[in-house]
């Protein structure tokens, strides 16, 4: 085995220059007689890449097409959910308020019945206190009492221009029964 030499620039023009050469001397009615199905299968490969880019072209548009619907759905959803929260929100808002109402509402209601308790209980020591007064005094005292009360309204009507009679005392039922009876 020997060395071999690198080509040199002179050698590499020469071989090219001789194959350039044979491809100008072959014409291309020379390539066609020599391979006779080449136009065939040329035209073949054509038709089947365009058919080839054709399909993945129609894929391509379906698919953007199928996205735009996606994206069109979505954003609809999106509107629609958003609205149904804001609803939503408003609603919570309006009921929160209105917990806040009835909240405040029970309060007063409660400080109200507190004051009324009070008041009932007031009421009674009162009553409970003039009865035990009542108890302590004799009859006469509670007639003059009363004759007093009447009097004093009797005086107050008087000066508003009414004159009102002092009632007369009623006789115990047993009596007024047996007056009703004696009557003829």
């Amino acid at each position: 085995m020997g060395t071999t030499k690198p080509p040199s620039q002179t050698t590499d023009v020469s071989t090219t220059g001789s194959a350039a050469g044979k491809l100008s001397s072959l014409s291309l009615q020379g390539l066609l007689r020599t391979a006779p199905g080449l136009p065939v299968a040329a035209l073949a490969g054509v038709v089947i890449m365009f058919f080839a880019w054709s399909c993945e072209h129609r894929a391509r548009q379906r698919e953007a097409i199928e996205a735009q619907q996606i994206k069109k759905q979505s954003t609809e959803q999106i509107s629609q959910l958003q609205q149904q929260a804001s609803s939503a929100l408003k609603d919570a808002h309006q009921s929160a308020q209105a917990a806040k109402e009835l909240e405040g509402q029970r309060q007063q209601l409660a400080r109200q019945a507190e004051a009324l308790q009070q008041s009932l209980e007031s009421l009674r020591k009162e009553e409970l206190t003039h009865d035990s007064e009542l108890a302590s005094l004799s009859t006469e005292q509670v007639v003059k009492q009363v004759m007093a009360r009447l009097q004093e309204q009797g005086s107050g009507v008087r000066g508003q221009g009414k004159q009102i009679s002092a009632p007369r005392p009623q006789r115990p039922a047993r009596t007024r029964i047996r007056a009703q009876r004696s009557r003829p």
